[in-house]
């Protein structure tokens, strides 16, 4: 049987033209122009991203529980960015299979992955903060996840999972193989094949031995698996020492809102990250934070060590590529000795006129003059406020989380925000309220739907503030 299986997410809809009742200002006439929403167009060679890695000396143990020293030498990576449209057709052989993705703002609350290998396997943990929970909703991790999907090879993406995919080192004319994992264990994998020119293809048939284990706490979501290099086959083999794979990670939220993130993808989730595999020893760089981007807040922190018997050196460098951002340090490292980097930096708007476009983190070995890390991060301010709905269906409440950084250095207690709900069935307003007074520039709005039927919905939102026109926003739920 042929299956056609679809992925749609759109994170933020246009500005859209709408008639306006009493009361909401009109949006500004702009607000249909091309380019106006938070995302760039950048190639596949762009937003370099590269790790190395290093053979675990004992394997970890997959029981969703990040032991104390099983993964000091793996790894890390952080700095996922929000892919603003992923779509997927045509999963089961169907000749005009394709994947689709625009690169929009990182992602300012980051999950991480950490990656180590042996002869044997790839391992892969996992680490995913909790959703945000509205006001004196009571802890606990009932919802914290939608894992609905039991049946190997399902549709996965429809519920929080996470996505890994393998592939060598060129685009064109080599497989790309897909695993994507939910919270229960349930796994989904295929190979996409072919090239653009001649139409790929998508073989679900494989099938291999993925062993995983998750847990959720009060903490988050952990996950731990292991993926035999010898189920990858014929194209993918165990790697030697010095050699590259593309590789991608991603996480797919369901709840409480559609989000999805990447951290090395172009050409859809096709893999665009560079995983060295160093051997038996090498410098192993953990990145643990990126910052916030969108809002000008450049931080890289990060830990580097050195997994070998000798004394290194590294350079540990951040720019951006307009020079406005510059960093340099020397480190030395004892041999399985570690060293922790910082830099924080603020990137201003409205001085360089959004000529900043992407920033890089680079690490090399000062001897060798090898790259072992580079993690390149787009620069995107929005252009617009944005709004995004989260749904806590067991607290029967709404939070409409809004993003204000493009409205500059306004006092945010200026700015208001009008909000109108409708129910698009009954085409009756439930909800209409006008909120001001913010302390940030991340306001978040709730309201209760207790008393709300089951059904379709349609948000307006309306911001305005001194010295800007208005702008608004509609997001159906």
């Amino acid at each position: 049987m042929r299956l056609k299986r679809v992925w749609t997410v759109v994170l933020c809809s246009g500005w859209l033209m709408a008639t306006m009742s009493a009361g909401f200002p009109p949006p500004s006439a702009d607000k249909q122009g091309a380019g106006k929403e938070a995302r760039r167009t950048y190639g596949p060679d762009d937003l370099r991203k590269m790790i190395s890695v290093v053979k675990a000396k004992t394997p970890p143990t997959i029981d969703g529980v990040m032991t104390k020293g099983e993964w000091d030498d793996a790894a890390a990576i952080a700095g996922l960015t929000k892919v603003w449209e992923l779509g997927q057709w045509g999963v089961h052989g169907a000749s005009n299979d394709s994947k689709v993705n625009r690169i929009g703002v990182v992602a300012s609350d980051q999950s991480r992955f950490w990656i180590t290998y042996d002869d044997d396997n790839l391992y892969i943990a996992y680490r995913s903060p909790p959703p945000a929970r509205p006001k004196d909703s009571p802890a606990g991790t009932e919802g914290m996840l939608k894992r609905t999907q039991t049946g190997h090879d399902t549709n996965i993406d429809w519920d929080d999972s996470i996505d890994i995919e393998v592939m060598l080192p060129t685009y064109l004319g080599f497989d790309d193989y897909v695993i994507q994992i939910n919270s229960i264990g349930t796994t989904f994998d295929c190979i996409w094949g072919g090239t653009p020119a001649v139409g790929s293809t998508v073989t679900v048939g494989w099938d291999p031995r993925v062993v995983n284990k998750s847990t959720l706490t009060l903490d988050g979501w952990v996950m731990e698996t292991a993926i035999p290099w010898k189920d990858f086959g014929p194209k993918i083999e165990k790697p030697q020492p010095g050699e590259i794979k593309f590789m991608n990670f991603g996480r797919l939220w369901r709840t409480p809102a559609d989000d999805v993130r990447a951290w090395a993808a172009w050409d859809g989730f096709r893999p665009n990250g560079e995983v060295r595999f160093a051997g038996d020893d090498g410098i192993v760089v953990q990145v643990a934070d990126t910052g916030n981007l969108a809002h000008g807040q450049a931080v890289f922190a990060a830990r580097i060590k050195n997994v070998s018997s000798a004394e290194r050196k590294v350079i540990a460098e951040v720019a951006t590529d307009s020079g406005e951002l510059k960093d340099k340090k020397e480190l030395t490292l004892k041999p399985g000795g570690s060293a922790p980097y910082r830099f924080e930096g603020t990137i201003d708007f409205a001085a360089t006129n959004c000529a900043t476009t992407k920033i890089a983190f680079t690490v090399t070995e000062a001897t060798a003059g090898q790259v072992v890390h580079v993690t390149t991060l787009p620069v995107i301010r929005p252009p617009q406020p944005d709004l995004s709905v989260r749904k806590y269906q067991r607290d029967k409440i709404l939070e409409f989380e809004t993003d204000l950084a493009s409205i500059g250095v306004v006092d945010y207690r200026n700015a208001r925000i009008a909000l109108e709900v409708t129910d698009k069935a009954a085409r009756k307003r439930v909800f209409r309220k006008t909120f001001k007074g913010f302390t940030s520039s991340k306001p978040a709005l709730q309201l209760s739907t207790r008393k709300w039927v089951p059904g379709a919905y349609e948000a307006r939102c309306v911001v305005s503030a001194p010295g800007m026109q208005p702008h608004e926003k509609i997001v159906a739920f």
